[in-house]
């Protein structure tokens, strides 16, 4: 085989092989999520490596390579990879920088990655924080809140993310955004989180999560007054990604942390209601805790669940416990 002619097949076949710079799966499914032609820009890459090809053969019809001319052609591809290569990578931090810590995950673009959507509501009395108990995790308590729904509206859209929903275990976990995802759309997930269409309002989460947990923690005279209130943003917090003991996945976690917002007679009486069952040592079902026993994960008799850390800070500071199944 001639100079010439391996110099094309080793143009086309670089063209056709990106997965070799660990771009190839992040390009294709960010082509699906940006509606770009992937097989259009491949056949694109075909005609400019055909090309200069062209312009580094000689005419004497023995396929001889003109290392002059050669060279300079090769040095403009190069230069020219080089420059569209910075211009994604630019692109990449702009459309992601928000989320800079989750680009990390292109580096493994087909890993199973647990995601979760939640909001927890924080309501103190200085260094006394209200935990309610937990159903799924008996002896432990957590947060008032839970996890966020999207609408049905937008299943095809969250099925084009690649979104499988976890199992759900009971009726009232249908449409949780609690599920996996490939790595590498991860950070398109991210965006639609941020972006607040297709999904409930994270208040609205967070009224609805409040009106179940005041009935299983056996309280339901609070819930007209949880319905009635408003709330402030403390903090957002992307929880991850962590390994898993004993799971093949990884993790990650969106979490909102929202205080009562006290602007109305309701929330006043609703925080009274809480701190005051919180003090009550005959109500097993609502806790306070300091925010060193937070940080232990012990209240006295009582386990407290790690998501309790971002009551107080943006990190947990122990692993995850398992829910009874």
């Amino acid at each position: 085989m001639s100079n010439c002619s391996q110099f094309s097949l080793g143009l086309t076949a670089a063209s056709e092989r990106s997965d070799i710079l660990g771009l190839g799966a992040w390009g294709r499914h960010h082509s699906i999520e940006r509606g770009i032609d992937h097989s259009a820009a491949q056949g694109q890459a075909r005609a400019i490596a055909f090309e200069a090809t062209k312009s580094t053969c000689r005419g004497d019809g023995r396929g001889g390579f003109d290392r002059h001319s050669g060279g300079s052609v090769i040095e403009k591809i190069v230069v020219g990879a080089a420059v569209a290569l910075l211009g994604w990578i630019g692109r990449t931090l702009v459309h992601n920088r928000r989320h800079l810590s989750l680009l990390r995950l292109l580096l493994i673009p087909r890993r199973s990655i647990r995601v979760s959507v939640a909001v927890l509501l924080r309501v103190q009395d200085e260094d006394h924080y209200v935990l309610f108990s937990s159903p799924t995790r008996p002896g432990s308590f957590g947060p008032p809140g839970g996890v966020v729904k999207y609408h049905d509206s937008e299943r095809h859209g969250v099925e084009k993310m690649r979104f499988d929903p976890e199992a759900r275990t009971h009726p009232v976990m249908k449409h949780d955004l609690r599920g996996f995802l490939p790595a590498a759309m991860v950070p398109g997930f991210a965006r639609w989180l941020h972006r607040g269409t297709g999904r409930e309002p994270s208040t609205d989460c967070l009224r609805r999560e409040l009106a179940e947990e005041l009935g299983e923690i056996g309280h339901p005279e609070l819930t007209h007054l949880s319905q009635a209130v408003g709330f402030s943003p403390v903090r957002k917090v992307i929880d991850g990604p962590w390994n898993v003991p004993g799971e093949q996945y990884r993790q990650i976690r969106f979490l909102e942390v929202y205080d009562l917002l006290r602007d109305r007679p309701e929330a006043d009486e609703l925080r009274t209601g809480l701190l005051t069952l919180s003090r009550d040592p005959g109500d097993s079902q609502v806790i306070g805790a300091t925010r060193q026993e937070i940080l232990r994960g012990r209240s006295g008799p009582h386990q407290v669940l790690p998501q309790s850390a971002f009551l107080i800070g943006d990190r947990r500071v122990r692993e995850d416990i398992q829910p009874v199944r």
